[in-house]
């Protein structure tokens, strides 16, 4: 029994409302008729207000006002609009079945007057229908709970599933794959050794090693992507700053043709994991490596607000063109782009942070990227208790420049 309604059961909101208007436009009609005295349906008395009809409308009124509630609150609220039918059954059934079993009674006490009984059939519509409101949506609550129960086991046990492949493969990439490659190079390095430089094997020798260093850097990488994609990897309070400075440090100590222009507050606390660190190494290594310039300028800002903490890292590079920016933070088709993997997976780490990561600028004058996490709440565990003031002396988020 489809009952008229669209797929999906959409328009059943509409027809409850409609429903509890005709109800209340009939107890409307009755009240105008036994007030104004138009038509005298009683034996021989004139129509007025009864006891017994006051009484009537009285207790008809709240299962009116629930069935039009009914249809106002369905679309608002999260029963699934294929339940809807369902309810609609209900209220038309009880109400039908209301009904019938009323006339029975009619039919065996009698009516005193046509008024009485018009007033008596109104009644129980309205009480059958806001009863088969309240089963209708209790037994579709009840549904509704059931099967996302279900849906929660099944993704639990998908993740689980996923989570088991995951580490499988993370256990794949460092046994096998990584110290397969680390034996390539080592004995492409004892080629090379045991070579005259500008010799065929000296030559093919670095060759093997370099594209093997090449392969360890994406299976790193992967492994990251890896860890990165794990839903329970817990997050604690982090100093964010420290990270921030360790990173610079170790960045400044494998490049010497680079300056460094940071502002960084002593403290800035976030939840965060020990990939964090991912995410300011990667950035700044993409400042300095696409950077042509004799020497690289790197400028470092943070900031500290109540709720997050923002790190900006600008360079004075020549830019990102302009069809790279479009997918900059796509997943790449290959591992050999500028840009690709690192932004990928830099991203993918900030989103595990509940953070943004965005491209704020670029152009010839350098190009900027913006970090924002955030911020650990006050008084979590491990987090001193002045950590929740923002310092002062917080650097401004500053545009790039060449200098």
């Amino acid at each position: 029994m489809k009952l008229g309604v669209s797929a999906g059961g959409s328009r059943v909101p509409k027809y409850l409302v409609g429903f509890a208007a005709l109800l209340a436009a009939t107890l409307v009609g009755e009240s105008v008729v036994r007030a104004v005295g138009w038509i005298d349906w009683s034996s021989g008395d004139p129509l007025v207000f009864t006891g017994e009809f006051l009484i009537g409308a009285a207790t008809t009124l709240p299962f009116v006002a629930g069935i039009g509630y009914a249809g106002y609150w369905l679309p608002r609220s999260r029963l699934e609009a294929a339940r809807y039918p369902r309810i609609l059954r209900w209220v038309l059934g009880t109400a039908v079945a209301s009904l019938l079993f009323n006339a029975m009674l009619v039919a065996v006490i009698g009516a005193t007057s046509v008024g009485m009984f018009v007033a008596w059939m109104r009644w129980s519509v309205a009480v059958g229908g806001g009863l088969g409101i309240a089963v209708g949506v209790s037994e579709a609550r009840a549904v509704q709970s059931s099967v996302e129960t279900a849906r929660a086991e099944s993704r639990a046990r998908h993740a689980a599933s996923q989570r088991d492949l995951l580490d499988y493969l993370n256990g794949l990439l460092r046994h096998e794959i990584l110290n397969a490659t680390q034996v390539i190079s080592g004995n492409a390095e004892l080629l090379v050794d045991e070579h005259e430089p500008g010799s065929l094997a000296h030559d093919r020798g670095e060759t093997i090693r370099r594209q093997s260093e090449d392969v360890t850097d994406v299976i790193q990488n992967v492994r990251r992507l890896l860890n990165a994609t794990r839903e329970d990897a817990p997050l604690e309070p982090v100093n964010a700053a420290a990270l921030l400075v360790g990173r610079i440090e170790t960045l400044e100590s494998r490049h010497e043709d680079i300056r460094i222009d940071a502002s960084i507050t002593e403290t800035a606390f976030v939840r965060a994991n020990p990939l964090l660190e991912r995410v300011f190494g990667n950035l700044l290594t993409n400042a300095v490596e696409h950077n042509d310039g004799d020497t690289a300028t790197v400028r470092v800002r943070m900031t500290v607000s109540p709720e997050t903490v923002t790190v900006t890292v600008a360079d004075d590079g020549p830019g990102i063109p302009d069809d790279v920016t479009a997918t900059l933070f796509d997943r790449p088709d290959s591992f050999d782009t500028d840009h690709g993997f690192g932004l990928y997976l830099t991203e993918k780490l900030v989103e595990q942070h509940r953070g943004t990561l965005e491209l704020v600028e670029t152009g010839p004058d350098g190009t900027r990227f913006r970090v924002e996490l955030p911020r650990a709440r006050p008084g979590s565990v491990g987090e001193p208790a002045d950590a929740a003031d923002p310092r002062p002396d917080a650097a401004p988020d500053e545009p790039p420049s060449a200098e």
